[in-house]
């Protein structure tokens, strides 16, 4: 079995949510984007924990913002057009009273599975369930009954209610319930409910205190105490205790002692009384709290451990002891695994490792033909499901693409989420070339992508080194980073690739730098550009803009050509001479042009772009009286430095400002 849907309505940032799950799903995104938010959606149906039936009873923070918003102020509207009048509730029209509600679709199910959710079925094959948590209140608010809507009537028509802020959802009326199939009368019995588990490792995890064994509540204990309850295990224990007791009477400093106790006693209570030790009600359970795990070739207590190596520890405990959980007398159908950063204080190599390890916890061959146990599979690989939510770029480009989905919001609004290759289709060559590419090349920098809220492409590592410059020069110091902007170095003109990733998946504000080439040598494509194509391409698509250079047909050429005025010179000389000082000195004596340093450095031309970047940091950047861009100025000297038109009309779009005159 796995949930194949989530829907999710009304809850935290969610509104009008839905995306499919897979039985491993790896889920990247920016900080506050709603990973964490869709895991507790699920841990409402799932959780079996103290703390999620607690969490069940939501309260006015678990709504989400936007529908409060508009239902205030609807109610607001109410209250102004009717102060100081009596209502009609028969004919008035009332604001929709906000609800949360947390669906999900069940298929892919083995025999057990089927009988649990035989109630909960939804179509006629039999192939699809679904459970609902709804939190909604449990009678009407608007009627003449409503003490609710009765005081807040009451204290708008006195003025005590001034704007919509003011007014407070009704929670105390609300309660939850959740239910199978699509009738919300037939609620589920926790009895079936408790056969579908889940297990949440959340990002905030104490695992150094989950690994001892001092209460009922901690995860070694409970592994534990299951498997002692579990059957006719740990008997050579209890044999032990037992003998233990026995030792304990016949010790001679504890004889000694309990003799003197006796013989005290005796003095001063009026019957005669015979004391001694005894284990008091003798459990193995006792022991347990005594219990903690060693790890590492010194056997190092786990809080002398680094807080790495216990999370791998914590993180391993929960994986290998998963079938044994389960009580003698109640079956485990499925189980829901939520692991919420896993890479915590590991380092990159860890993180690669723990990555690949978590992706063979699924049959790598589930609902395929290629299984190797053929017909003896015991179809464990239905009992359970894997989700994991990362901000990791290590643990994102090292998972299977198949099953990453990214979260992102439209326009910075809207939550969507999109897996990174279901757009594509394989079968089409085209499409092929592009995943294929993305496989090879989305690596721990260029991943860094999927937790941006926007994207500049470049094809080189002298834009690499210096775009970030020229934004923070125009920008007042500001970093691409403050703004959320991710730089990716395509290493050549593998735009499209990138572009169509953002087209059909990441739909985020994306910009393109790049030179002005002619699209080959030949004569028939004389003067046509390469990069006035890609534009063409693209024009459509409003999250993606081209920009190319205009004067000239490189990035180099075009920064000389801008830079022509002798203090601008006086920068771009000054970066030459740090990587070819003979040639500088022979260049300060010819007149400037710009194709001829060009091919003086072409061949260096990251270099010079690290040179000139080194360069410009050594300057004090001028500004006007209004904050922007003036000059450099350095040991009194007052440089000029022009960046191209082109990179500044490509800041312009993706910081939704007109473009640059």
């Amino acid at each position: 079995m796995r949930i194949s849907k989530i829907k999710i309505n009304g809850y935290r940032n969610f509104n009008k949510f839905e995306m499919n799950l897979k039985q491993f799903t790896l889920i990247i995104g920016e900080n506050n984007i709603g990973k964490t938010n869709l895991l507790n959606a699920l841990g409402l149906i799932f959780g079996q924990e103290i703390s999620i039936h607690r969490k069940r009873v939501l309260t006015n923070e678990d709504f989400n913002y936007e529908m409060l918003v508009k239902f205030k102020g609807e109610v607001n509207q109410l209250l102004k057009d009717t102060k100081g009048k009596d209502i009609d509730f028969e004919k008035t029209k009332f604001p929709e009273v906000p609800e949360i509600k947390i669906e999900v679709i069940l298929t892919d199910f083995n025999e057990d599975q089927e009988a649990v959710v035989a109630d909960w079925f939804i179509n006629k094959e039999l192939t699809e369930a679904k459970t609902t948590y709804c939190f909604s209140p449990n009678k009407e608010l608007f009627n003449k009954d409503s003490t609710w809507f009765t005081e807040l009537k009451a204290n708008f028509d006195n003025n005590k209610i001034k704007e919509a802020k003011d007014i407070g959802i009704p929670i105390s009326y609300y309660r939850y319930k959740i239910y199978g199939g699509e009738n919300d009368t037939k609620q589920i019995d926790y009895y079936f409910l408790n056969m579908f588990k889940m297990e949440f490792l959340d990002a905030l995890r104490d695992a150094q205190r989950e690994l001892v064994s001092q209460n009922d509540y901690r995860l070694l204990n409970r592994i534990l105490k299951n498997k002692a309850d579990s059957g006719n295990v740990f008997k050579d224990l209890k044999t032990e205790l037992a003998a233990l007791n026995d030792k304990i009477k016949i010790d001679s400093d504890v004889t000694e002692l309990t003799t003197k106790l006796s013989e005290l006693l005796n003095l001063i209570s009026l019957d005669k009384e015979d004391v001694n030790f005894n284990f008091n009600e003798l459990q193995t359970s006792d022991l347990f709290r005594r219990l903690s795990l060693f790890y590492g070739e010194d056997q190092l207590n786990i809080d002398k451990n680094g807080l790495g190596k216990n999370n791998l520890l914590y993180i391993a405990l929960i994986l290998s002891h998963l079938e044994n959980l389960e009580k003698v007398n109640q079956k485990v159908f499925f189980r829901l695994i939520a692991i919420e950063e896993p890479e915590a204080h590991l380092h990159p190599h860890l993180q690669k490792h723990l990555s690949t390890q978590l992706d063979k916890q699924i049959c790598e061959n589930f609902q395929t033909s290629n299984c190797k146990k053929g017909k003896n599979c015991d179809q464990k690989c239905k009992e359970k499901q894997i989700i994991v939510t990362s901000h990791s770029t290590h643990i994102a480009c090292h998972l299977s693409l198949k099953n990453t989905a990214v979260f992102y919001k439209e326009n910075q609004q809207d939550l969507m989420s999109n897996y990174l290759i279901d757009e594509f289709d394989t079968t089409n060559k085209i499409d092929r070339k592009h995943v294929e590419y993305l496989q090879k090349y989305l690596d721990a920098t260029n991943s860094g992508l999927f937790f941006a809220r926007k994207i500049i492409l470049v094809e080189g590592p002298a834009e690499e080194f210096l775009i970030p410059k020229f934004f923070e020069i125009l920008n007042k110091g500001e970093t691409l980073d403050k703004h959320g902007i991710s730089l990716i170095n395509v290493y050549g003109l593998a735009f499209k690739h990138f572009l169509e990733l953002v087209k059909r998946v990441h739909h985020i504000k994306c910009v393109v730098l790049t030179d002005k080439d002619n699209k080959s040598t030949n004569k028939v494509d004389e003067g046509k550009s390469r990069a006035a194509d890609l534009k063409t391409e693209y024009v459509n698509d409003k999250h993606i803009e081209v920009f190319f250079t205009q004067n000239t047909i490189t990035f180099e050429t075009e920064l000389f050509e801008c830079n022509k005025d002798e203090h601008a010179q006086e920068i771009i000389l000054d970066a030459f001479d740090k990587i070819h000082p003979k040639l500088c000195e022979a260049y300060k004596n010819e007149e400037f042009k710009h194709d001829t340093l060009y091919e003086k450095m072409k061949n260096a031309k990251a270099d010079f772009a690290m040179a000139l970047r080194y360069e410009l940091d050594e300057y004090a950047t001028l500004k006007d009286e209004k904050g922007n861009f003036k000059e450099f100025k350095k040991e009194n000297r007052i440089l000029k430095f022009e960046i191209p038109k082109y990179i500044k009309d490509g800041f312009k779009f993706i910081k939704n400002e007109p473009n640059a005159e």
